[in-house]
């Protein structure tokens, strides 16, 4: 029995011609996960990918577009969170250039976290400098099922997020990067 390849976390939207992306995407028989960045472009590509079976789209709200976080995009992330099973990209970033908006950052995660723990969700994480800090948010909300995007946080926290229950993908720029070999080797022993 062979398993299907799963893309976890891919943003369809960044791509010249998406649709076209997303239709060779399903003709290939794996499964993808389309990330947003922003609630309004979920609304914009859901009709686009809305008739795939093996394309899902997340509801994001992602930390690197904090000044775009405006009350719409908040109301828009209400109207459409029970459209999806899928929500992403959310998460912190508080790396140099971006830890001067951790609070808003938090605020908005603290947003999407709450609407979403009544039912179980899929759930893509960014959190780049902040992997603790989004586990305790994680852990505070009752959230079920997570996937540490991209992680590059110590093995410490990641053991943590393990217990947890929750998971970490791996993508080819962490096989290339000390940091990333090191967290993958870490499975090996």
């Amino acid at each position: 029995m062979t398993c299907p390849l799963i893309d976890v976390h891919c943003h369809l939207d960044l791509y010249k011609n998406p649709e076209r992306v997303a239709k060779n995407m399903e003709m290939q028989g794996g499964y993808t996960i389309s990330m947003t960045n922003l609630p309004s472009h979920y609304v914009i590509s859901q009709p686009h990918v809305i008739q795939l079976k093996k394309v899902r789209l997340s509801l994001g709200l992602h930390p690197l577009e904090i000044e775009r976080h405006t009350n719409r995009e908040f109301e828009i992330f209400s109207e459409m969170v029970d459209t999806t099973s899928y929500i992403g990209e959310v998460g912190l970033d508080f790396s140099r250039e971006w830890k001067s908006s951790s609070e808003r950052q938090i605020r908005s995660l603290n947003f999407v976290l709450g609407l979403i723990n009544k039912r179980p969700r899929f759930v893509s994480l960014h959190s780049r400098g902040a992997e603790k800090q989004v586990l305790d948010l994680l852990i505070d909300n009752k959230i079920q099922i997570a996937v540490f995007h991209w992680y590059s946080g110590s093995i410490t926290t990641l053991d943590m997020i393990l217990q947890q229950g929750f998971y970490f993908s791996v993508n080819p720029s962490m096989i290339k990067s000390n940091q990333g070999k090191k967290l993958i080797s870490y499975f090996r022993k």
